[in-house]
């Protein structure tokens, strides 16, 4: 191709290339690779067409040769169509500002949002932590308790008096604080099974404790995150009266609690209570209202301990339906 005719092919490229897309600048190096020569030879030999590939010049002085008619047609077309591409530019500019401006004020209502729930949880926390506080009161009465009790026995020893019927009731709720921080600050599960087995262990050894000098029952709330333990214990009571343990125990599976009532000292009579609820949103509802500090996993594993059957090592066995506010 002598160079005559190189030309006449850029400026057809060029020509059609901004007739297609006006205002769109039109590479050298793409240019040259669509005619068959180097980026170089272009510079050297039509470095005059570099103005009309990146749209700079008018393509009307590229086309002196063609009909009057058809370039001033060509150059109408062109010119109509950089407008329009400026138009479209322009409305892209603005579509662009109110997209920013939509996002900006997106993001105002997200922090406001955000700022309310950060309150909410303030306010939760708060209330969470005066819960855990009244739980520790409750749990240092009981053991005021269980210590006068343990005290009136010892004088019972030394000064024998004639036989009474002692009525008592005494709640021990196993002490998980430990165990769920375990899960809360570090999700370490190691950790949290060791904590919960020695609460565990240490509500048995006060149990023993009690029922090796005084004829007592222990009754066991098992702990489903179900339904409130210290409404069971205030409507509980024994027909034929007596001492009464009534402990909270948060067991996982039936072979974990028979392995704990084997460890109770015999002949210590067991009743076992066991709350159940079919209706998911009953349970999501009680747990939103009285669990909330309580970790995924504890529930988890609650929610797998779902039946349990007699064992000769309980001696009552009683299975409750959970109604909402229980």
């Amino acid at each position: 191709m002598n160079e005559s005719a190189t030309r006449a092919k850029l400026v057809q490229i060029i020509s059609e290339h901004h007739y297609s897309l006006p205002g769109k600048k039109l590479g050298i190096s793409e240019l040259s690779d669509r005619v068959g020569i180097t980026r170089q030879a272009f510079n050297r030999y039509y470095g005059d067409l570099k103005d009309y590939a990146w749209g700079r010049k008018p393509l009307s002085d590229l086309l002196t040769g063609s009909a009057p008619n058809a370039t001033e047609l060509l150059t109408q077309s062109h010119t109509k169509l950089v407008e329009l591409n400026e138009q479209v530019e322009t409305q892209q500019a603005q579509f662009v500002k109110e997209k920013e401006k939509l996002r900006n004020g997106l993001i105002t209502s997200l922090m406001n949002e955000d700022i309310l729930r950060f309150s909410a949880n303030e306010i939760r926390q708060s209330m969470q932590q005066q819960l855990l506080h009244n739980e520790q009161l409750l749990r240092q009465v009981n053991e005021l308790k269980l210590a006068a009790i343990q005290s009136d026995q010892g004088k019972a020893e030394e000064v024998p008096a004639a036989p009474r019927l002692i009525a008592n009731k005494i709640a021990l709720e196993t002490n998980l604080l430990n165990a769920f921080s375990a899960i809360h600050k570090n999700d370490d599960i190691d950790t949290y099974e060791l904590q919960k087995e020695k609460a565990i262990d240490e509500v048995l050894g006060k149990i023993n404790g009690l029922a090796r000098t005084t004829a007592t029952t222990v009754v066991v709330f098992v702990e489903r995150y179900i339904s409130s333990f210290q409404k069971f214990v205030d409507s509980f009571y024994l027909p034929n009266g007596g001492q009464t343990i009534i402990v909270r125990l948060p067991i996982a599976s039936s072979l974990e609690l028979k392995s704990w009532m084997a460890k109770v000292i015999k002949p210590t009579p067991i009743k076992v209570y066991f709350p159940m609820c079919d209706a998911p949103a009953i349970v999501k509802a009680q747990r939103a209202f009285q669990f909330r500090g309580i970790p995924d996993f504890e529930l988890e594993m609650a929610d797998k301990f779902s039946t349990l059957n007699m064992s000769p090592l309980m001696d009552e066995l009683c299975i409750f339906r959970v109604n909402q506010g229980d």
